[in-house]
């Protein structure tokens, strides 16, 4: 079945079956950059970006179930290198346009290792997905680069009777806080030492 998947996203971006990921990727970004909608604005390029995404997203869901398999932990999959090349605009195309909530999902919280405003609307963009999993990563994300001004926009998910995602929502709320008063107790203790000496 995954070999059918598999087979099936690589005939749909046009690249071989025996391609290495990194020549996937680029074919990937190349597609991107010529079905996007903002440069192609034909009927056919907006389902073409949609097929493009999907089968790109399928491809790196395989290749991370089969790098999870063998033994690789999450933490180690976000700071694969062939992640790290993501780039913010990739991203977003997963999380707008892939029909598979494991992509979204997976694509939430790989934003958690970028930092910027770019990275946090992404994140806020992901909290309004109709999939509980892509939500929970996405707080899961925001405990790494969130600030406290983003607490506010946790709110409507206290809307979901779940308790996954309320348990995730204080997880959030408290590390984005702790990592606040820790910062700002660190300055404050820096001037202090400042004004004694």
């Amino acid at each position: 079945m995954g070999e059918d998947k598999w087979s099936n996203s690589l005939k749909c971006l046009g690249v071989n079956r025996d391609a290495e990921f990194n020549e996937i990727q680029a074919t990937y970004r190349k597609l991107v950059l010529k079905y996007h909608p903002d440069i192609n604005r034909s009927r056919a390029a907006s389902g073409k970006i949609r097929e493009v995404v999907e089968a790109y997203g399928t491809l790196v869901e395989i290749q991370r179930e089969k790098e999870a398999h063998s033994n690789k932990s999450l933490s180690d999959l976000c700071n694969d290198p062939r992640m790290k090349r993501l780039s913010n605009d990739e991203i977003e195309l997963r999380l707008h346009f892939s029909s598979s909530p494991k992509v979204r999902a997976t694509a939430a919280l790989f934003i958690g290792s970028r930092s910027g405003k770019r990275a946090r609307s992404l994140l806020f963009k992901a909290l309004g997905d109709t999939v509980e999993e892509v939500r929970l990563n996405a707080l899961e994300s925001f405990r790494k680069i969130g600030k406290p001004q983003d607490i506010f926009h946790f709110f409507p998910l206290l809307r979901y009777p779940s308790l996954r995602l309320l348990r995730a929502y204080f997880h959030a709320i408290g590390f984005i806080l702790g990592r606040f008063l820790k910062r700002f107790l660190f300055i404050k203790l820096s001037m202090r030492e400042r004004v004694h000496s």
